[in-house]
């Protein structure tokens, strides 16, 4: 990065890249893994938490927290008998 980058705009772009890297390992199967990066991530901030990043990695957090085949509410969408 230039030398100019803030260091908002640092962690802006390192935020959006763990986004990015917790989606895709998701994707592929690897919620606990893609948990436990962003939990890391967000338990280091102190402040922010009204940002879009910041927002949409506690709502990705509550996702992964819930098994894969469930509603919001953490019930399951399938059950198969």
């Amino acid at each position: 990065m230039p030398p100019t980058t803030t260091l908002f705009q640092r962690r802006q772009t390192f935020r959006q890249g763990a986004l990015t890297l917790a989606r895709l390992l998701s994707d592929q199967d690897h919620r606990m893994e893609a948990h436990d990066m962003l939990a890391g991530i967000y338990g280091r901030f102190t402040e922010g938490f009204d940002t879009s990043d910041l927002k949409t990695v506690k709502r990705l957090l509550g996702d992964l927290s819930r098994p894969p085949d469930s509603d919001e509410s953490g019930r399951e969408l399938f059950s198969i008998e």
